[in-house]
């Protein structure tokens, strides 16, 4: 059962930085949209190597070397409504009944069912956004989420739109700097416009900096 999410967004500003908004430039996502928020997800061990290959590309130049910046990690934690305030329930496998009610949507803990019904709304959104021709194209699985997500990540924002009780999804993307095959990471992504209402936020070890997360 998913009660919170958290999700690590490195951020690359000045040393003397006050307030940092979690934007994902930094992790150099393979369709990421710029209404939402996205921050890796998973173990310590899991998120390192991307978090390393985010620090290595922002210092290309040796600014982080020569700590004219600083890299930061802004920590974000999604968690569970009430339940005596919702009616969402959580899953270890989210029946298809659900599946318009839930705050998280985890593709990995997906029923069957909820997998290829989750499918056919992104189906519905990709071919508004990318055409028939290129879904023809592609070589997509419909039914599962690891298949549909990675092809078009760019559907994620008309998803949060069509299940207005989802705080925050869990997906594989993308990521540019990495080699083929271990360029697959896990990520949190959740709307940009409702991140106040549905987050907390601190900077790691580095408490007197606050995040905005009106994006302002």
């Amino acid at each position: 059962m998913t009660k919170s999410m958290v999700l690590t967004t490195p951020v690359v500003a000045a040393n003397d930085a006050t307030t940092l908004a979690p934007v994902a430039d930094w992790m150099q996502l393979v369709g990421a949209h710029p209404d939402l928020l996205y921050g890796f997800h998973g173990s310590t061990s899991t998120k390192q190597p991307f978090l390393t290959t985010a620090y290595d590309a922002a210092d290309k130049k040796g600014a982080l070397t020569k700590r004219e910046q600083t890299f930061y990690l802004v920590d974000l934690t999604y968690r569970a409504p009430d339940p005596a305030e919702s009616q969402s329930l959580l899953y270890g496998q989210l029946p298809p009944h659900l599946l318009d009610k839930t705050p998280f949507i985890v593709s990995r803990r997906l029923s069957t069912e909820s997998a290829h019904d989750l499918g056919q709304i992104w189906l519905e959104e990709a071919r508004q956004i990318v055409g028939t021709r290129k879904i023809k194209a592609s070589n997509v699985n419909w039914s599962q989420p690891g298949s549909y997500m990675l092809e078009f990540p760019e559907v994620a924002n008309e998803i949060f739109k069509r299940l207005p009780a989802l705080h925050c999804m869990l997906m594989p993307m993308r990521m540019r700097p990495m080699p083929p095959g271990a360029d697959v990471c896990w990520v949190g992504v959740a709307p940009k416009a409702s991140a106040q209402k549905n987050a907390e936020a601190d900077v790691r070890f580095k408490p007197d900096v606050k995040v905005n997360l009106s994006f302002a």
